[in-house]
Formats: structure tokens, C-alpha cells, sequence
């Protein structure tokens, strides 16, 4: 409940020399107290970026690992003065910050910062490609992203088939938990 009651607060930027690009980042979490990892994740993030829009928090069943607890997941929108690269970088030191563990890939995970989209940059390294490759698969993430950013549709639809991920909220598949 804490997020939505403070969601005017996550709006207000820093005095940062700040990038026109929209960047859109996904969280997660499914370890811990999912809420309150979500919440310090977007404390962190605002010491280098200006989050401009959040989404409502979504329950969702885990994808490819299946026996591991249900996530929480949220998109937001940013302005930052950081390049691709080094926002990739902020994001792995607030997961470890927030406590993230390694683990085995696609398991479970007290927090997960993903770069969705940066403006309209491609970027293919390999550590990190813009637009996430995998976005189109995931309505945990698709769902949020166009929550806050409908005029995205067009981007995720390249990507894949967006239609049916956005029918998975009807169907029960993805709740809003806040």
C-alpha cells in the first residue's frame, strides 16, 4: 500500500542534467518482502535518474523455473543523464544493494532491474541489448510497460505477439496487486 499512497513522491526528479530519451525499466522481486524490495529499489534508482511514471504493482506466476514463488513486478519511466551502459552498471549495484543473490538463471530473485527500452537506441552487447530481447514473451513486464506508456504498443508488437499478453491480465494469469 505504501507505494501507491507515495506515488506522487517517486514522480519528483533530481537536479540531474537529465537526458530528453525516455527510458523504461522493469522491476521484480519474489524473494523476501516483495513490496518493500520493489520500494527501495525505486529509493536507490532516484539517486541517478528521475522517475517520471510508475506503474501499478502486479502479481505474476514465475516464468521458465516454475516451483519458486509468485513475483511482484512493476515498470516505470525515467530520465537520466547516464548512458546505456552505465545505467546497466546502477542497476546491478541496487539489486546488489537490495540483497539480490545469484542464483541460477531465471530463479528466484529478492530484486530485478531491467532495462526495457532507452529512447529509441539499439543496442547489442553482450551484457546488454536494448530493447530487452525478451520482452515480448513476458506480459509481466508487457503488461506494466504499456499501463504507462500505451503509445509503446507499437514497439512491443514487433517484437512478438502482444494481443494475447494483454488478454493473460483478463484471464487471471497477472493481477494488479496495488
Amino acid at each position: 500500500m505504501m507505494l501507491k499512497r507515495n506515488l506522487k513522491y517517486w514522480h519528483f526528479g533530481r537536479n540531474l542534467k537529465m537526458s530528453n530519451e525516455r527510458v523504461f525499466l522493469a522491476l521484480g522481486s519474489n524473494v523476501g518482502d516483495r513490496l518493500q524490495n520493489l520500494v527501495k529499489a525505486l529509493q536507490y534508482l532516484k539517486k541517478k535518474v528521475a522517475i517520471t511514471q510508475c506503474s501499478s504493482v502486479y502479481t505474476s506466476q514465475p516464468m521458465y523455473i516454475l516451483k519458486q514463488p509468485e513475483f511482484y513486478n512493476m515498470a516505470i519511466e525515467v530520465v537520466t543523464e547516464l548512458s546505456p551502459e552505465e545505467l546497466l552498471h546502477f542497476c546491478k549495484e541496487i539489486e546488489q544493494t537490495v540483497g539480490r543473490v545469484q542464483r541460477q538463471r531465471n530463479g528466484p530473485r529478492e530484486i530485478d532491474v531491467d532495462i526495457l527500452f532507452y529512447g529509441n537506441r539499439e543496442v547489442s552487447q553482450p551484457n546488454l541489448q536494448i530493447p530487452h530481447p525478451r520482452i515480448a514473451e513476458r506480459p509481466f513486464v508487457v503488461v506494466p510497460l504499456v499501463e504507462i506508456a500505451p503509445e509503446y504498443q507499437h514497439l512491443v508488437e514487433d517484437l512478438g505477439e502482444f494481443e494475447p499478453l494483454i488478454k493473460s491480465v483478463s484471464a487471471g494469469k497477472l493481477q494488479t496487486l496495488l
